[in-house]
């Protein structure tokens, strides 16, 4: 794709606050965003940031194979709520999406083990459906039976 094809539809996410953005001493081969202060650096001690949200996703899709290799069983969206389970052998776990900007209530009945919310701020603990989402937030839940 030709340099002058990307301008303005991305840029490159900065290492750092530098000038070069810890990319290079020189001119960047792609313009770099004026914002200083988002960048892979400031992530790293954000525990809240999108970089460690990535980091525990990753980690997470690691140690359950579930999420790896279960069958994907779409569920029906309601109130703004986008879910599914995967499922493999004994071992279900339910994914909740909050698409909206507002709080919601995830309508699952069952317990589980709360994996991961998408804003880092809750440890797994023991959770029973129905569940309150946040604005925007997601939980991964494996199910207990």
């Amino acid at each position: 794709m030709a340099k002058a094809k990307l301008r303005g539809t991305m840029a490159p996410l900065r290492w750092d606050d530098t000038e070069g953005g810890g990319f290079t001493s020189g001119k960047p081969w792609l313009p770099l965003s004026p914002d200083r202060t988002r960048n892979i650096k400031a992530q790293q001690g954000d525990r809240t940031s999108l970089l460690i949200l990535y980091r525990e996703l990753v980690a997470l899709r690691r140690e359950e194979p579930c999420l790896l290799q279960g069958e994907y069983l779409p569920r029906r969206a309601q109130n703004d709520i986008f879910s599914f389970e995967r499922r493999m052998n004994d071992t279900q776990i339910l994914v909740g999406l909050n698409i909206s900007g507002e709080p919601r209530l995830w309508e699952w009945e069952g317990c589980g083990i709360r994996l991961l919310s998408t804003g880092l701020d809750c440890k797994q603990e023991k959770v029973a459906g129905p569940i309150h989402l946040k604005p925007n937030e997601g939980v991964i839940v494996k199910v207990i039976r």
